[in-house]
């Protein structure tokens, strides 16, 4: 098999440094407040480069939402939750969505409900679907059948709950809060998750 030229590997660099670099700026602002011009200052290079790259911003995001779900499916399978008791599960989980990937959820769902042309909006909403909302639905189906959790309520409403948890643990992160008191607010949460109030 023919190796990649070095031409070719400096636009591969180019290419994932754009997305890396978009990823940053679609998460913190939201897709409506950033520029592909912003895009291609913050990566260094020139618009006209970027353009050589993606056709337009729309693109880009198809790309960065390719690129983080690739890497949260991949983490993902390696959690081995069906190997672990209800709350150690549900920790591993939570800390993956908000510690390792820290995507904002709301604001991508928004982005995606109200910012793209219908043919990527349907991609996008597939994409975020088979890679958020199907394995923790298909989590929380697997621990009714072992009967960890209560049978009245449906996987599909347990999941778009915990979801709601797990959105406020992102917007209500604190600029200097460490890893460790992410986890004890994720642990907290799960309690009260698990346990409710009383």
């Amino acid at each position: 098999m023919a190796q990649p030229t070095n031409r070719a590997l400096e636009m591969q660099k180019t290419r994932q440094r754009i997305v890396a670099t978009a990823e940053a700026l679609f998460m913190d602002k939201g897709y409506r407040f950033v520029t592909t011009r912003e895009i291609a200052k913050e990566s260094n290079i020139t618009q006209p480069a970027l353009y050589h790259h993606f056709k337009d911003k729309e693109m880009i995001y198809v790309a960065v939402m390719d690129a983080v779900t690739t890497d949260v499916r991949e983490h993902y399978a390696t959690l081995k939750l069906d190997e672990l008791a209800l709350k150690p599960a549900l920790i591993s989980y939570f800390e993956l969505l908000i510690v390792k990937h820290p995507s904002n959820l709301a604001m991508m769902i928004n982005d995606i409900n109200s910012q793209f042309s219908e043919a990527n909006r349907l991609f996008l909403f597939k994409m975020w679907q088979s890679t958020y909302f199907i394995p923790m639905t298909t989590f929380f189906e697997d621990r009714i059948k072992k009967g960890e959790l209560r049978l009245d309520k449906t996987a599909s409403s347990m999941t778009q709950y915990t979801f709601g948890v797990v959105m406020s643990l992102v917007s209500l992160k604190l600029p200097h809060q460490t890893d460790e008191q992410l986890l004890i607010k994720i642990s907290e949460s799960i309690d009260f998750l698990l346990e409710g109030l009383v």
